[in-house]
C-alpha cells in the first residue's frame, strides 16, 4: 500500500489560521442571553439594607415573562416572617457593540445599562457579548411593609365656607290693623 500524500498549499495554511484566530474572538460576538443575575434587596424602615440575596435565572429567547416575574416576587417578599413589598424593580443589560469596548475601558461613565421599570412587563434583554453575559441582571429592592406608611400630616386643600343668612319664612301673614299707624304731623 502506498502512503498517503496530503497536498497541503499555501491557501489552506492561510484559513486554518484565521479560523484559529476567529476562534479567540468568538467570545466577543453577541449572542442570546441564556441566563440573568437575579439580585434581592431588603431594606428595613430608615431604609439601610438588611439582606442581599442573589440566584441565577435561565431564560430562553433573551424574555423573561410577566407571569415568572409575578412568581418570583411573590416567592421573595416574605423575608424573616414579615412580609416586604416590592420598591424597585432594575433592569441591567450590558449590550455594548464589540466594536466599543476599547471606548467603553476608557470610559465607562458614557455608558447606561441601567434602567429602572416602570410597570411589571415581560422584560426583554438584547443580544450581549459572550463575555460580558454574566453582568446581565435584575434587580429587586424590597422595604419592609410598614415602612411604606406616610408618616406625614395630611393637608386637605377645600374651600373656606362662607355662612349664610337662612330666610325665615312665616306661615302666616299679619293682619294689618289701622291703629298700629301712627301719625305724625
Amino acid at each position: 500500500m502506498d502512503d498517503l500524500e496530503l497536498d497541503i498549499n499555501d491557501d489552506d495554511i492561510s484559513l486554518e489560521k484565521e479560523f484559529n484566530e476567529e476562534i479567540e474572538y468568538n467570545d466577543f460576538y453577541k449572542k442570546n442571553v441564556r441566563y440573568i443575575n437575579l439580585f434581592f434587596f431588603y431594606l428595613d424602615k430608615n431604609k439601610n439594607i438588611i439582606r442581599i440575596q442573589k440566584e441565577k435565572k435561565h431564560i430562553d429567547n433573551n424574555v423573561i415573562f410577566k407571569k415568572e416575574l409575578l412568581d418570583i416576587i411573590e416567592n421573595k417578599e416574605i423575608f424573616l416572617n414579615k412580609k416586604y413589598t416590592i420598591r424597585d424593580i432594575l433592569k441591567y443589560n450590558f449590550n455594548l457593540e464589540s466594536e466599543n469596548v476599547y471606548d467603553f475601558i476608557n470610559s465607562s461613565s458614557k455608558y447606561k445599562f441601567l434602567i429602572p421599570l416602570k410597570n411589571i412587563n415581560d422584560i426583554f434583554w438584547e443580544k450581549t457579548i459572550e463575555k460580558f453575559n454574566h453582568l446581565n441582571s435584575l434587580y429587586f429592592i424590597f422595604t419592609n411593609k410598614n415602612s411604606m406608611l406616610s408618616k406625614t400630616k395630611k393637608i386637605y386643600l377645600s374651600k373656606k365656607k362662607r355662612k349664610t343668612s337662612k330666610k325665615r319664612l312665616f306661615k302666616k301673614a299679619l293682619p294689618i290693623v289701622k291703629s298700629d299707624f301712627i301719625k305724625l304731623n
